[in-house]
């Protein structure tokens, strides 16, 4: 039988010197166990990887992955931003006060790009087609606000997400039309 390497041991013993307090948590069969110093320090690890050579960039966690309240709050304090993908993302990201949300979703709906047209001053929309840059317009002139956008490339156009994003020889006339 191989031991585990001493890393490993360390991991977790970490969390077996705390099996009396995982153990109280009430629960009704379900319970978030959050080591928020651990993702904290993660977190900070990661961004500091990618600043020391692109100081520039920003960070998004995707709340597809994990919409644990707490764990967003953690991460929202260690400076990421959202990646939402529907309007119960993009409610919930609001309603726990992130101020910078990416709303990347395919297929977006009129009242969700109305919801992120709401919240201009802290989202962007990843626009998807020529027909939501125009629907967004629309919306946008409506609620008289300006939405930050970006676009999502394909860089597949035939394959299986293909209708999501705009085709590289397409984005000059896309980019055209943006700032028209």
């Amino acid at each position: 039988m191989r031991l585990p390497d001493a890393n490993l041991e360390r991991f977790v013993r970490r969390y077996l010197a705390r099996r009396e307090r995982f153990l109280s948590v009430p629960s009704d069969g379900a319970a978030w166990l959050l080591d928020a110093d651990a993702l904290r320090a993660r977190a900070d690890a990661f961004r500091g990887t990618f600043m020391a050579t692109l100081p520039d960039c920003a960070f998004y966690f995707a709340m597809k992955s994990n919409s644990c309240p707490r764990l967003l709050e953690v991460l929202f304090d260690a400076g990421f931003g959202i990646d939402a993908s529907g309007a119960p993302e993009l409610e919930t990201a609001f309603r726990l006060g992130a101020r910078d949300v990416v709303f990347s979703g395919p297929g977006k709906t009129d009242s969700e790009l109305r919801l992120a047209a709401e919240h201009a001053d802290r989202v962007t929309v990843l626009l998807d087609s020529f027909g939501e840059l125009e629907r967004l317009e629309r919306i946008a002139d409506a609620a008289g606000r300006d939405v930050r956008a970006g676009v999502r490339v394909s860089t597949d156009p035939a394959g299986l997400w293909g209708k999501f994003g705009i085709p590289p020889g397409e984005l000059p006339r896309f980019l055209r039309e943006a700032r028209s």
